[in-house]
């Protein structure tokens, strides 16, 4: 069984509840996205592009969840990188006038900072 270090030193062999927490909320957003996905993909068209996006983008996030969850460390590299990405886009959103993606922003900074402050559990 793998264990890994927290910031104070412990062992651990599970995320911490913080961590968990994160994942239950992508998650929930990962199902979401994937039954959204699905049936954007269902009406053709251009809805079939979207949609077939929207699945790939939900799946990468089922994937961070069990990353982050099981304490790999390419789940912690695979949120960086899509969290950096997600923030990046609500930038740009928010640059060509969607207000919305401001709480795109604060919580993807909320999800990168805590995450990236729980590091030493990912090596």
């Amino acid at each position: 069984m793998e264990t890994s270090q927290s910031s104070h030193g412990a062992d651990r062999e599970t995320a911490p509840t913080g961590i968990k927490v994160i994942c239950v909320l992508v998650g929930l957003s990962g199902l979401y996205g994937l039954l959204a996905g699905l049936g954007l993909a269902a009406m053709g068209g251009a809805g079939l592009v979207v949609g077939a996006v929207g699945v790939v983008l939900s799946v990468v996030q089922l994937l961070v969840v069990y990353g982050l969850w099981t304490l790999r460390s390419w789940g912690w590299t695979v949120t960086m990188v899509v969290f950096s990405l997600d923030v990046l886009l609500d930038v740009v959103r928010l640059v060509v006038g969607s207000v919305s993606a401001v709480l795109g922003i604060l919580v993807g900074g909320i999800v990168l900072w805590y995450v990236y402050g729980e590091r030493d559990l990912y090596r």
